[in-house]
């Protein structure tokens, strides 16, 4: 803002002040007077130039003023002129993206990020989700699906107006807000990016298949501890929710009181609305996972630097709080997103490629082949909890799950789970929920949002078998 008025007052100065200066300065009004030159001899001729220069530019003691207050404004005005070039070119430098940084981030959802326009009545970017059919239904139906589920969403260039998401099932809607004064937002490259003021700290949003992933891109370590906080604007239909592995999952009733339905009467309507209000909320609609770090070019980050972030959640109130960020000395990314879990529940599973999954029309197809080689070399990770072997391992919804197992004599029932992180490394092991009997060998996999595990020995040589199958909610 201070910018722009500056800019207004020197365009203001240059195009209507300064012509009416030299106007007054040169009109036929104006005396001309010779000068004479009484005090001046032939031999000093740093004078006479100083006076060849006043007879030529017509200055006389009474236009004298003048002159100075023109050459005056022109200073003030390239002054004026060159300090802002400067803030500009800072700005502009305040939005440029780290390559390291955009690598840890990872690339948008090309397919959605095309559809995504500027609204201008809006000042927001926004991603419109597939509209459902208009065609009434012949009968009565509850929680029917809507056909071509995404989600959408509204990113306005002043953050302070609040981030708004949209699930397309239940037509729910959650606004994220942050406190912190940021810069407009701008499109670069494939993210926006809304750099901090206080800081030289930037927040970018990517476009990915399962939601709005925020990212807060920090040069190093700014003080002993840091805390982003968010106020978290949400209907009455839905409840917030900080789990035991430090994520916020925002709920809402029962998803069959959602979705395409059709009413009776204008009293169904008001039940099913009651309903939807005050039944009990345990379907989860968004998910913010637990926050995690990656520090550019150093894979395995958390697990080798005592730096954590963690969420608290008082009311609607969100912080996002990193501890010990002093300790670092390059760029880190910190990962506060929204996952939208309608639009993920079709890429939910062991994705072991050659397959792609469009979550904007939800269609499968094979991705092509890409050769059996690696590309690379192998790169260390996050380790285990424990060192064991005749473990069963299943990838889930971004998260890597280790059952079971075996350590001298020792035959393990413990369930371990890190996240895995966008750019291949796992995060930090986390112990959950044990299954009975411990054992070895066994199979595992993953199927619709439940875990299983089937079979393996618990002793010697495997001289017992087991034939037993379990299985839990994820």
């Amino acid at each position: 803002m201070l910018l722009r008025q500056i800019n207004k007052l020197s365009k203001n100065y240059i195009l209507n002040i300064l012509p009416l200066k030299f106007k007054e300065l040169f009109s036929k009004n104006n005396p001309k007077k010779k000068l004479t030159n009484n005090d001046t001899t032939a031999n000093n001729k740093p004078t006479k130039t100083y006076n060849s220069l006043l007879l030529k530019f017509k200055i006389t003691k009474s236009n004298r003023r003048s002159y100075i207050l023109v050459l005056s404004s022109l200073v003030i005005v390239l002054a004026v002129s060159s300090y802002i070039i400067i803030l500009r070119h800072n700005e502009s430098l305040s939005y440029h993206l780290l390559p390291s940084i955009t690598k840890t981030i990872g690339p948008a959802d090309t397919s959605l990020l095309s559809k995504v326009s500027y609204n201008k009545k809006q000042s927001a970017f926004v991603l419109l989700s597939a509209k459902p059919s208009t065609t009434a239904p012949t009968s009565v139906s509850v929680g029917s699906p809507v056909s071509n589920p995404s989600y959408s969403f509204a990113l306005p260039t002043n953050l302070a107006k609040g981030v708004s998401v949209t699930d397309p099932v239940s037509k729910l809607s959650i606004e994220l807000i942050p406190t912190s004064n940021t810069l407009a937002g701008h499109k670069v490259g494939d993210y926006y990016v809304y750099p901090l003021t206080s800081t030289t700290a930037q927040d970018i949003f990517t476009v990915k298949a399962n939601g709005l992933q925020e990212d807060i891109s920090l040069p190093k370590g700014l003080s002993h501890s840091l805390s982003f906080n968010y106020a978290l604007k949400l209907p009455s239909e839905l409840e917030a929710r900080l789990s035991s592995n430090g994520s916020i999952g925002i709920y809402s009733a029962s998803s069959a009181l959602f979705g395409n339905i059709s009413y009776g009467s204008s009293k169904d309507q008001i039940l099913v609305n009651k309903a939807r209000q005050n039944g009990p909320k345990n379907t989860l609609v968004f998910s913010l996972p637990a926050p995690t770090i990656e520090q550019a070019n150093k894979p395995g980050f958390p697990s080798t630097n005592s730096v954590k972030a963690s969420y608290k959640l008082k009311g609607n109130q969100l912080t996002l709080v990193v501890n010990d960020s002093k300790t670092i000395t390059s760029p880190i990314v910190i990962d506060p997103s929204i996952v939208v879990t309608s639009a993920s529940s079709f890429s939910q599973g062991n994705n072991e490629g050659n397959i792609t999954i469009n979550t904007t029309n939800n269609t499968i197809s094979t991705g092509g082949l890409t050769g059996g080689s690696l590309s690379s070399s192998w790169t260390a990770t996050t380790s285990t909890l424990n060192a064991l072997y005749g473990s069963s391992a299943v990838a889930y919804n971004g998260y890597l799950y280790i059952l079971g197992g075996k350590n001298s004599s020792t035959y393990y029932n413990e369930v371990d789970y890190a996240p895995i992180n966008a750019n291949g490394s796992i995060g930090s092991w986390t112990a959950t929920t044990s299954f009975t009997n411990g054992r070895y060998w066994g199979e595992a996999t993953v199927y619709n949002g439940y875990i299983y595990i089937a079979g393996g020995c618990n002793a010697g040589t495997c001289s017992n078998t087991l034939n037993d199958v379990q299985y839990a909610p994820i």
